[in-house]
């Protein structure tokens, strides 16, 4: 089952990595996909980091930089 929404980490260290940017990009490659910034997630040294709920529960997925790094996107 795929999300249909899913939030982009824009906590200090995702913001410095350019999660802004992030958030835009998957926009634009998921336009049927609400797709929001959400607070930190805790996991700062491995960000960007998306959270969705994917099968049921919700997963971080660290270190995003496209649509390519979410397989639930597939």
């Amino acid at each position: 089952m795929q999300p249909c929404s899913f939030s982009v980490c824009h906590g200090k260290d995702c913001k410095s990595r350019r999660s802004k940017n992030l958030l835009l990009k998957l926009q634009e490659e998921l336009p049927k996909w609400s797709i929001e910034e959400g607070e930190c997630l805790g996991e700062c040294g491995m960000g960007p980091n998306v959270e969705a709920e994917v099968d049921g529960r919700m997963r971080i997925f660290n270190y995003v930089k496209s649509k390519d790094d979410l397989p639930f996107t597939e």
